[in-house]
């Protein structure tokens, strides 16, 4: 009978250290998108942010005052992120994206390395991210743009 109940109480040891090697990214500064979830960047008023994924979490929201810092990693098979302009009015939305892995797209064209995106969103309009397979972006300086282009 010892046996079994030494193993036991081993067995939860181990799962509890195993567990607090994984620490929850709990902070205001840091939101994890789930999946399915909508989730309005932090300080970018009029923007929201969803992820469609098979592996929640692939996506990681950060403010910095003005504008939003997201990075995706993927290690499965595809994740999309898509930003949505939820202010009522057109606005250009604007954002410097740095591919260090995979496959990115961006509106459906691959894009490589560091460059920036503009693009003038109607109300409701979207931008969407895909990442395919083993990939990593930053997408950085997310947020509109005070002058409009058309």
């Amino acid at each position: 009978m010892k046996h079994p109940l030494k193993k036991m109480i081993s067995l939860t040891l181990v799962a509890a250290f195993l567990l607090g090697l994984f620490p929850a990214l709990d902070t205001p500064a840091g939101a994890k998108l789930a999946e399915t979830a909508e989730t309005t960047l932090p300080v970018v008023e009029g923007l929201s942010a969803t992820s469609l994924s098979a592996d929640p979490g692939d996506w990681l929201v950060t403010a910095d005052g003005e504008t939003a810092t997201i990075a995706g990693a993927l290690t499965g098979n595809s994740s999309t992120l898509t930003l949505k302009n939820t202010s009522g009015s057109r606005k250009l939305l604007s954002f410097t994206y740095t591919v260090e892995k995979g496959t990115v797209q961006i509106n459906e064209k691959t894009v490589t390395g560091t460059d920036t995106y503009f693009q003038t969103l109607a109300i409701n309009g979207t931008v969407t991210v895909k990442l395919i397979g083993v990939s990593v972006v930053t997408l950085s300086s997310v947020g509109y743009r005070v002058h409009e282009h058309d």
